[in-house]
């Protein structure tokens, strides 16, 4: 999603947060889950409540925290790994989830630390091979998502996660399903501010108010390779195949 808060500007706004919060959240992470060494991170991309945080659990593993204050966003996150697992062979290319708390002071959700660059620190064109892995990968994010029923609605670079180092270990993991839905079930987005709408996936959607995951991808695509590259790529083309089957826009909530 696109930080509506980026740079000094929302730099002091993550300060001022923590200088108020933090050490409340410090004593109730520790007291709830045992918790410790919580230190902030991308602060710069803190958002619409969304905040993020490295720290370790009682073994001394690393962990990913995030702290929202829409338990609806969190509970998104919650369900769509659940489905994932539930309905995928592997969910390899997501973030598991290990808890999600809603009912104390700061809601928040815990996830496994995995590391990797963001695909959008990634410099393009890319050459034929990186096209053909990067493809292959969204295509098969594409299938697990289908499997689960899940439209994630905002895949664009700063949510695709490149994790290990050599080829044969390399996975591209979708995270944030802060405003996933599932494709058969009753939706709506009422609550949510039209400018966060119109945000979410910005840039990587057919139009400001529709969303289509395989849409997204062929657009990241496009944005990381020469059209020229793409021409002839049995899984661009797959991809591209997939374009308007599976979409979901406010004017199929608005029918219901």
């Amino acid at each position: 999603m696109t930080n509506p808060f980026v740079g000094v500007k929302g730099l002091f706004r993550s300060v001022a947060w923590l200088t108020k919060n933090y050490v409340g959240l410090v004593r109730q992470l520790k007291t709830e889950n045992g918790i410790s060494r919580l230190a902030p991170y991308a602060c710069n991309r803190w958002h619409r409540g969304s905040k993020y945080f490295m720290a370790r659990d009682r073994a001394g593993e690393e962990i990913f925290i995030k702290i929202d204050g829409d338990n609806r966003q969190l509970k998104n996150e919650a369900s769509a790994w659940s489905r994932l697992k539930e309905f995928t062979k592997e969910p390899a290319r997501f973030v598991p989830i290990r808890t999600v708390s809603l009912r104390s002071r700061f809601r928040y959700a815990v996830f496994d630390r995995v590391n990797g660059a963001l695909l959008s620190r990634q410099a393009g064109p890319f050459k034929e091979a990186d096209i053909n892995f990067l493809a292959s990968e969204l295509l098969q994010i594409l299938n697990d998502l289908e499997s689960a029923s899940l439209i994630h609605r905002d895949i664009t670079p700063e949510n695709l996660l490149i994790h290990g180092d050599r080829m044969n270990d390399k996975r591209v993991l979708l995270i944030d399903f802060a405003f996933s839905l599932g494709i058969n079930d009753e939706q709506s987005d009422s609550g949510i501010p039209i400018h966060d709408l119109r945000d979410l996936c910005y840039g990587f959607k057919p139009d400001e108010f529709t969303w289509d995951d395989a849409y997204s991808c062929d657009a990241i695509l496009r944005a990381f390779a020469k059209e020229k590259d793409l021409r002839g790529c049995e899984t661009v083309e797959k991809i591209r195949g997939r374009i308007g089957k599976i979409r979901y826009s406010r004017e199929q909530e608005s029918k219901k």
